[in-house]
């Protein structure tokens, strides 16, 4: 593949790797709607990046990190839990949920993630 192409050839070249392995939840996801997660993808990314806390949070962050490992990805992003819990005086509460970084959300875990918030919010005692 020639990187020095159009904009248009090098999104969908990404795009296609991105299929490739695995981390579009449905391998037949169409291009169209490919390149709207892509955009979604660095818009989010991009307000990630601009957010910085005000303050300290009073109290516990509950976290909710992937029990399997998406190799490349948790090597770029490192551990966010020790961040995470310098920014709340109360700590932070981690909780392994079923699934990659990627597949957290994905119709067979998102009913498992919900169970697990549910606990956590009855647990909270409002």
């Amino acid at each position: 593949m020639d990187l020095q192409g159009s904009r248009e050839a090098q999104v969908m070249y990404l795009l296609k790797q991105i299929k490739v392995a695995g981390l579009f939840l449905a391998p037949d996801i169409d291009d169209a709607y490919a390149k709207h997660w892509f955009n979604l993808y660095k818009h989010h990314n991009k307000l990630v990046g601009l957010h910085k806390p005000s303050g300290l949070y009073n109290g516990k962050i509950i976290f909710f990190k992937p029990s399997k490992k998406a190799p490349k990805f948790d090597v770029q992003m490192g551990n966010p839990i020790p961040a995470w819990g310098r920014v709340a005086r109360a700590g932070i509460e981690a909780h392994d949920a079923p699934g990659n970084h990627f597949e957290m959300t994905s119709l067979d875990n998102t009913p498992v993630l919900v169970e697990m918030m549910k606990e956590c919010i009855e647990n909270f005692g409002v």
